[in-house]
């Protein structure tokens, strides 16, 4: 997915001018399609909005040249021993669980954003990728989102097939789900072709009726939420 490959790039540092120019110009378009996508899949309002608030100091650091850190606020005192009130202590409950609460949406916010930090570290070489001599090399490199793979466990040998549902062309990831978007394959780049090597992966094609009109429809829709996000692009005043 395009907006996921930007949003890696958005975070990393911006060393030139034209880098910058390109970023404040992609901004509107990951925010859009990110908020666009968690909205989908009803995640939670309060992570998200925190996610958003550290990807504007991911993205102001990234204008800069630089990379923000993402830091939990310390626990101070809390280990302190401390005397109270019994009305004092209804109310420090209270406090209690909706600082929990509150935790527990900074900790999953931050590890989200953690994960957008580490995938933008792990960049794929594409330059040196023909250095692998298998026949096999341009196919998976070239391998389009809802093309269908069946795998071979080479300990059981049970089959398995899953359409490859995302790839990050920045790191060289691959994931393939089944009809129920299970996770069947989760491999990089190197992993695939090793398996497409030895005979434990091959592209499906005989692929249903059903899936292809599934997957037309499903294409459908991410194509018109890109339109959507570069349509926002477009009107967004460049400073």
């Amino acid at each position: 997915m395009k907006v996921a490959d930007d949003l890696i790039w958005s975070v990393q540092p911006k060393l030139v001018v034209s880098e910058r120019q390109s970023l404040i110009r992609v901004i509107p378009r990951v925010l859009n399609g990110l908020r666009d996508g968690l909205t989908l899949i009803a995640y939670d309002r309060a992570v998200t909005e925190r996610i958003f608030d550290k990807l504007e100091e991911l993205h102001l650091a990234s204008l800069r040249g630089g990379v923000s850190v993402v830091q939990n606020v310390p626990a101070g005192t809390e280990n302190e021993p401390t005397t109270s009130s019994p009305a004092e202590n209804v109310q420090e409950a209270g406090s209690g669980a909706a600082a929990a609460e509150a935790n527990e949406v900074r900790n999953e916010a931050d590890e989200f954003i953690e994960e957008i930090i580490l995938a933008s570290t792990q960049a794929m070489d594409w330059d040196s990728w023909d250095q692998f001599d298998n026949e096999y090399a341009e196919r998976v490199k070239d391998m389009t989102l809802g093309t269908w793979v069946e795998f071979t466990d080479p300990e059981t040998e049970k089959r398995s097939r899953g359409k490859l549902a995302w790839k990050c062309d920045f790191t060289g990831e691959y994931t393939f789900v089944d009809r129920k978007y299970k996770v069947v394959a989760d491999l990089t780049f190197k992993k695939l072709l090793g398996k497409f090597d030895v005979g434990h992966a091959q592209i499906v094609d005989d692929v249903p009726l059903f899936d292809r009109a599934l997957d037309s429809v499903i294409n459908g829709i991410k194509r018109a939420m890109e339109s959507k996000g570069e349509a926002s692009e477009e009107t967004t005043p460049v400073q």
